[in-house]
């Protein structure tokens, strides 16, 4: 597993340590437990005169994954790894869904307003919400990561995605600017043809023809989302990791795939951040096990939720925060009495009574008094798993 965190009784990180060292230092109460996620400690006496290795962050940023680690440069051990879920996908689908709701209103007969007029100029290096989202979230777990290792620098791979060669793996030359014979740019087909399809699927209506069909199929267009988002954020997200006064190593993608190849690594997240650039051509990553995050938010505005319909169904109270917790808080729930006697840790969700749900890895857990609950860790828009 990865290392755990240390902090000085003045917040300065020091070197992490195995976590055998930590319980010792916990079960002797010369150390706290300061946070849970990443597992944290913090000594209770000052220790000026502890040596400190200075540590490299390294990060395979992604469209849906991100990989993050932490590598010791002079030995090539990985104290830490993370594998950041982003939720740029579900960003993006849910602005459609709110686009189409509006444009379909403004389209009846109603005395609702019109569709507005275009007037806004978009700042300089404007991002999408989807794909901001992917570098906020990146420069989140930067900023909480200096805070609890010394970091003194950070390794980041800086791939650029030939989309027009994943479309279209023959392209050469001239094709590039004029564009290819790939069923994508040319008519499919005759009016008498294309009659004749239909809605049908081309798979049923190729069935005799399979030859065509194999064709057509291999130069279908491919959607190249993933590839996109990664093209579009890589110089933002270098910006953002300048700007922490941090020196930045820039690694191709094709030197991440060298470096796992010699070391005989497996294709994950967090390895292939290990990877990149030519840092740490050694790595040591026995016993690693990433810590998986989740970014979730952090909820909706809307007060008031209602059915398929659009009808009110239930009422979202003002006050977030009740008997010292607010929904979305990880904590740890010891019943001693009643029918539910047992030890339950997970995400809460509050009621104003005191009578609590605690989603659990073994399902719902509901009306759990608040008397039984302890908070672990406070909410901050992310989930975390081993």
């Amino acid at each position: 597993m990865s290392k755990v965190f240390v902090l000085d009784t003045n917040f300065t990180p020091l070197n992490p340590i195995h976590s055998a060292q930590a319980r010792q230092l916990l079960r002797s109460k010369k150390a706290a437990i300061y946070r849970q996620f990443p597992f944290t400690i913090i000594l209770k006496e000052s220790r000026s005169d502890s040596p400190i290795s200075l540590l490299r962050l390294k990060i395979d940023p992604g469209a849906k994954f991100t990989g993050m680690v932490l590598v010791n440069d002079s030995t090539g051990e990985v104290v830490f790894a993370a594998e950041l879920k982003h939720r740029g996908f579900a960003i993006r689908d849910a602005l459609t869904s709110r686009s189409q709701l509006r444009r379909s209103r403004r389209a009846r007969k109603t005395r609702y307003r019109q569709p507005r007029f275009l007037n806004r100029t978009r700042p300089e290096r404007w991002l999408a919400p989807s794909l901001q989202s992917r570098i906020e979230n990146i420069k989140t777990w930067v900023e909480r990561l200096r805070k609890l290792a010394p970091i003194e620098a950070i390794s980041q791979e800086l791939v650029r995605f030939n989309m027009q060669l994943m479309t279209n793996p023959d392209i050469q030359g001239k094709e590039y600017q004029r564009g290819s014979n790939s069923i994508t740019n040319l008519t499919l087909s005759c009016e008498k043809c294309n009659t004749k399809k239909g809605t049908k699927d081309i798979k049923y209506f190729l069935k005799k023809d399979p030859l065509k069909l194999e064709k057509i199929l291999k130069q279908a267009k491919r959607p190249l989302a993933d590839a996109a988002a990664v093209n579009t954020t890589r110089t933002a997200l270098l910006e953002v990791l300048k700007a922490t006064g941090l020196p930045v190593e820039t690694g191709s993608g094709g030197l991440t795939k060298f470096n796992r190849s010699e070391q005989n690594l497996e294709k994950t997240h967090w390895i292939d951040a290990a990877c990149v650039g030519k840092s740490t051509p050694i790595l040591n990553i026995k016993g690693v096990k990433p810590l998986l995050i989740t970014a979730n938010g952090h909820g909706s505005r809307q007060s008031c939720r209602t059915d398929k319909y659009g009808f009110p169904s239930r009422h979202v109270p003002r006050e977030k925060i009740h008997f010292g917790f607010q929904t979305g808080d990880i904590a740890k729930a010891v019943v001693t009495t009643g029918k539910k006697i047992g030890t339950y840790v997970g995400k809460v969700a509050i009621r104003s009574t005191g009578s609590f749900n605690i989603s659990t890895k073994n399902g719902l857990i509901q009306g759990i008094s608040h008397k039984f609950c302890k908070r672990i860790h406070a909410k901050d828009g992310y989930s975390y798993a081993q």
